[in-house]
């Protein structure tokens, strides 16, 4: 739970690029109001990265992993982003990417994956 704020344009759509703010968390959204509003984040767009990303990605992140659970071909990674977030990754990828409790990564999450309800 948090709040939305405008900052661009209105489009035909009624839709503009705005900011959700809740907790430490900022992210850019693209919203059709202002004011209170649930941020959903479907735990699959989160991309994990040991360093920035270099993207036109307009979220990014910085977390600790704060749980790493494995569940055969796909490991649970727990992150503290000013939230609590879940993001799923291969095994092969928490390998890669040295996850472990205290780790700090970089989350990227397009500002079109975050639903405003």
């Amino acid at each position: 739970k948090g709040h939305v704020h405008r900052e661009g344009e209105l489009q035909a759509d009624g839709r503009y690029a705005a900011r959700f703010e809740s907790g430490g968390m900022v992210l850019h959204v693209i919203a059709d109001r202002e004011g209170e509003a649930h941020a959903v984040i479907r735990p699959e767009d989160l991309l994990l990265s040991a360093s920035p990303l270099p993207t036109s990605i307009r979220n990014r992140l910085e977390a600790v992993v704060e749980r790493v659970e494995s569940l055969g071909p796909v490991v649970q990674v727990q992150l503290d982003a000013g939230r609590e977030l879940v993001a799923p990754v291969t095994t092969a990828t928490a390998t890669e990417l040295g996850l472990r409790p205290g780790l700090r990564v970089w989350l990227g999450l397009k500002a079109t994956a975050v639903h405003l309800v």
